[in-house]
Order: structure tokens, then C-alpha cells, then sequence
């Protein structure tokens, strides 16, 4: 038996879903007449991509196979890749063009940019105009490089343990700061490096139940039902920032009618 293959779908206006199946097995078959149900074990590779409409390809479901499912659960883990544009965009619309007071001084904050880095470590390069006592001021770029973090109490992504990589073109920042002035303006960058990814997670929900739920076959249905979504891990990739998670719920097979 085979159907289309799940394609992608929109969940807003720049971000998709996208479920490639792998492996699909039936359990042995119950019930009476013509109305019989079995679980069903899908195994698939599931993303979701912000930013450009992803190339899909419409592939047919691997052959169904018989098998013994003791679980009617579903675990399907998933990827939220972020493009670092899109990042960027929104850290500097939160953070960016504005001013703070800081400890030495003024600190203002044009434009935040997020890349890769080196042995899997974010890039931060800011713009910044630094105004402090004694007549020391920096106007350019400061970079700094941390770790990318999921905070599951807030669900939100940070970059912890940033360390300064000073533009090698512009060391009159170390002649601006002192230890304290680089102190104030690392702590006002780590709290800028910070955003929420509660409602793309969430949001996601009906859409890989949707993606779960739909007819294999003449008389034949998949219904899935998501109970839970639980971020796993934060890795920065060469295009963006990747989300690790994993949908929990249950599925089943109903079979109404044979033909």
C-alpha cells in the first residue's frame, strides 16, 4: 500500500513544515466487520524550515509492512531551523536602535548579527556607539562568540559564556574600554542575545497532527493526536539556528471498508 508522501505544509506566512516518512509498519489487525482498527509505526524525518518555501519532492510512502507495535505512541522528533537573517532581524528589532546606560558609561546599539563560528559556537557582531568617562568612546563593531542555549523554564534560545573577538581592524576598542566598560557592555549584549521560540514551537502542534491525520488509502486513515512538544537541544548550523525537538503523542489506523 502506498499514498503520497506527506508534503510540506504552511503554518504562516514563512514557515514550513516539512515530514519526510522513512518507514511506515502496521500491527496485526482488530475488531469485526468492517470496522477493524491496528497501530501504526511511522518513522520520518520532520523539519521545520523559516524563511524561503523548502524544495519538496512528492514521494510515494515506503511499502507498508507488517510488524509487532507494543507502543501505540508517536515520538516525532523534529528540527526548527532559524535562518541567522531571521535572528538577526529579530534581535535587532528587540534590542537594536536604542540606548542604554551601562556601567562607565553610555552604550548604544545599532544593529545585532548572528553567524557560525568556530567547534560550534555563535558569532555575535554588534554595532555599537560607546561613550564613557575620561573621554573614552568606540564607534564600530564589537564581535563576541558564545554557546547557543535553550532555557526551558522561559522557552527561549541565549548565547551563554560570550568571549570578545575584537575586530582586528579596530583595536582602538581595547584603548576605549576598560575592564569594567568591556564587563557592562558583554552583560548588555548577553542579555540582547536572547529570544523567545515558545509560539513557533507551540504553534507547531496542529500542524504535525494535521500531518499525522490524513487518508492513506480508499477506507484507510491515519489519525494522530500531539500531547506534548518538548525542545531537546539549540545547535548553530551553517545556514541558522537548529532547534532539536520532539512531538509526543498517539496515532492509530482505521479501516472502514475494504475494496
Amino acid at each position: 500500500m502506498t499514498s503520497p508522501a506527506f508534503s510540506d505544509l504552511q503554518k504562516s506566512p514563512k514557515t514550513w513544515l516539512v515530514i519526510d516518512p522513512v518507514d511506515v509498519a502496521l500491527a496485526p489487525i482488530r475488531g469485526s466487520g468492517l470496522n477493524v482498527t491496528s497501530a501504526l509505526a511511522l518513522h520520518a524525518r520532520t523539519r521545520v524550515v523559516v524563511g524561503d518555501k523548502p524544495a519538496a519532492s512528492s514521494k510515494p510512502l515506503p511499502a507498508l509492512r507488517t510488524a509487532a507495535v507494543t507502543d501505540a505512541g508517536i515520538r516525532v522528533p523534529f528540527d526548527v531551523e532559524i535562518p541567522y537573517s531571521e535572528v538577526s532581524r529579530v534581535l535587532t528589532e528587540q534590542f537594536g536602535k536604542r540606548s542604554y546606560a551601562i556601567e562607565g558609561g553610555m552604550l548604544a546599539v545599532d544593529t545585532i548579527e548572528l553567524s557560525a563560528a568556530n567547534d560550534g559556537r555563535l558569532n555575535i557582531a554588534a554595532s555599537i556607539d560607546y561613550r564613557g568617562g575620561r573621554l573614552k568612546k568606540y564607534h564600530g563593531l564589537v564581535y563576541l562568540d558564545g554557546v547557543a542555549k535553550f532555557d526551558a523554564a522561559t522557552s527561549r534560545v541565549f548565547v551563554d559564556d560570550l568571549q570578545y573577538s575584537i575586530d582586528p581592524k579596530r583595536r582602538g576598542i581595547v584603548r576605549a574600554f576598560d575592564r569594567v566598560a568591556h564587563d557592562a557592555v558583554r552583560a548588555r549584549l548577553r542579555e540582547s542575545a536572547r529570544w523567545p521560540v515558545a509560539q513557533e514551537i507551540a504553534s507547531l502542534k496542529s500542524e504535525i497532527e494535521r500531518g499525522v491525520t490524513r487518508q492513506l488509502a480508499a477506507g484507510v486513515f491515519l489519525r494522530g493526536k500531539v500531547d506534548s512538544i518538548e525542545p531537546v537541544s539549540v545547535t548553530p548550523a551553517a545556514g541558522g539556528v537548529v532547534i532539536r525537538a520532539v512531538a509526543i503523542g498517539s496515532a492509530n489506523v482505521d479501516i472502514n471498508t475494504f475494496r
